[in-house]
């Protein structure tokens, strides 16, 4: 989708057409018993849609998915209470979350490639009712966790680097949100927690990261992490090491932290203040 010098009365125009089609099928599907029937009904709208709107796949995806994406959700959430092991859940478990990162993935690439705000704003604000009429609640902290992973992208970007998103795959088994590669032969993977129960911002090696040391300096604030956190990021540095001697190549281990409120909260354009910080991290890459 080709968003950047377009009016922002016609991408929103667009993306109302997109949203009535759906409604349209929703309001087709709902007196329909078969799981099976409703998802050929679904798929038949989705695909008219993206005839007509070939370069918008992943907006289309964005919309028509939020229906899979919920239901996925429900599946994850009954089969974690159920009675089966361990053993026996994780496989499915990953393959749900598979499916989760790819939805969120389509939505990640639709702001990336926008800087209108207004446009931006009214995509959450009806991907959220959107939700709520689906589910009965709204997209919550999923959106805080999109906005993050495309806020370090964009900053990634503005600092002279050629970050990727993570597919599927390295998202939920290797916990890696962004890929990039740097000079000399090197790729960094990137691992993002934007939280609002965090305060500051910062770029941490995670070589640097030894539990149970949970205190580290950042932007002139020491900020402490849980546990869990700090598992999380020994979990990225194991991966570094495996990639490492598979591809022949050095992959560092970046954790990024920020609190809410470091990027806008619709197109996840960064602050200006936390692009110096990645460009003080980074600069040794960039030059």
């Amino acid at each position: 989708m080709i968003i950047e010098g377009e009016p922002s009365l016609k991408k929103i125009a667009m993306f109302i057409e997109i949203k009535n089609r759906f409604f349209l099928a929703l309001n087709q599907i709902k007196n329909i018993e078969s799981p099976l029937e409703k998802n050929r009904t679904l798929s038949s709208f989705k695909e008219s849609a993206l005839k007509d709107f070939p370069e918008d796949n992943d907006l289309i995806e964005s919309i028509f998915g939020l229906i899979e994406f919920i239901e996925t959700e429900q599946r994850l959430t009954k089969l974690r209470q159920g009675k089966e092991t361990i053993e026996q859940k994780e496989q499915e478990i990953i393959e749900l979350k598979k499916k989760l990162v790819r939805w969120q993935l389509a939505l990640a690439r639709v702001l990336i490639k926008t800087q209108d705000r207004q446009f931006a704003e009214n995509l959450w604000y009806n991907l959220d009712n959107i939700s709520k009429r689906i589910s009965g609640k709204g997209l919550g902290a999923k959106r805080l966790g999109i906005i993050g992973q495309v806020g370090v992208y964009k900053t990634l970007e503005k600092i002279g680097l050629n970050p990727l998103m993570a597919e599927p795959e390295e998202d939920v088994v290797e916990k890696i949100d962004l890929i990039v590669p740097l000079s000399k032969g090197k790729m960094a993977a990137i691992q993002v927690k934007y939280s609002d129960k965090l305060k500051g911002f910062g770029v941490r090696e995670v070589n640097e990261i030894k539990y149970p040391s949970v205190r580290i300096l950042s932007s002139n604030q020491e900020l402490n992490f849980a546990s869990f956190d700090i598992n999380g990021m020994l979990h990225l540095k194991e991966r570094c090491h495996e990639r490492s001697k598979m591809i022949g190549k050095t992959v560092r281990g970046f954790y990024v932290f920020c609190t809410s409120g470091i990027f806008d909260p619709y197109t996840g354009e960064p602050r200006q203040d936390f692009i110096k910080e990645c460009e003080k991290i980074f600069k040794e890459f960039t030059q």
